[in-house]
């Protein structure tokens, strides 16, 4: 059986900054992860090639067993990859609601108007945002904004989830339990997890693998978190 992700030999530059070089990493189904490093290690970047929002110069990913990036060449566009995103800054629209929001995260998955509610409501209930589904992102705390844009992200049922450092905003409790609540809901959607963080605790509130970013030697044998 294939995995759910490979990486083999990616490397990325921006203009004469090399970002990434020769990066293999394989990622199987239901094995969240942890790429764990200081800021300006690639953590980010490689997320976006993961995802399809940019292109290495070299090397190949594939997405369960298809290429969908060969070198500089796009493949497979993001929106037929089965991955989704939670960005940092969280990209929720201010003058949307919390649902109107995750409806708009569904508006490229060809679902009935019915359907895409029915979707848009579950995926807000199971993360525990139904009872400000009404409300617009200014109006909603830190952590209400997170559970609205993880409903985004889940509404769409991805195979994987790309996780950028989104609550770096919050304390450190709550980071944590925002954490572990959504290692628990990607087991419920049958999603996998990869999440970038510069905090070796976050890896541990996952329970997951962490590979080491920005260190001598990048593909190296990777360490497991115990539990």
């Amino acid at each position: 059986m294939s995995a759910l992700l490979e990486l083999d030999r990616v490397t990325k530059f921006f203009g004469t900054t090399r970002v990434l070089r020769d990066f293999s990493l394989t990622v199987s189904a239901g094995k969240n992860l942890a790429l764990v490093g200081p800021s300006g290690c690639g953590k980010t970047t490689l997320l976006r090639l993961i995802a399809g929002l940019d292109t290495p110069q070299a090397g190949r990913i594939e997405i369960e067993g298809r290429a969908a990036t060969d070198g500089p060449r796009l493949l497979v566009p993001p929106h037929e990859r089965g991955v989704a995103m939670v960005f940092q800054d969280l990209a929720l629209w201010p003058n949307l609601t919390a649902r109107d929001n995750v409806l708009l995260g569904l508006s490229g998955q060809h679902l009935s108007h019915a359907n895409a509610h029915r979707r848009a409501n579950d995926a807000l209930a199971r993360c525990h945002a139904a009872d400000f589904a009404t409300r617009k992102p200014t109006h909603l705390s830190g952590g209400e904004q997170q559970r609205v844009a993880l409903a985004r992200a889940f509404a769409v049922r991805p195979r994987l989830l790309l996780l950028d450092e989104p609550f770096n905003a919050l304390d450190e409790t709550l980071a944590e339990s925002l954490l572990t609540e959504a290692a628990e809901l990607a087991t419920s959607f049958s999603a996998t997890l990869v999440l970038v963080s510069h905090r070796t605790e976050d890896a541990h509130a996952l329970l997951c693998r962490v590979v080491p970013l920005g260190m001598p030697t990048m593909e190296a044998q990777i360490p497991h978190v115990s539990g």
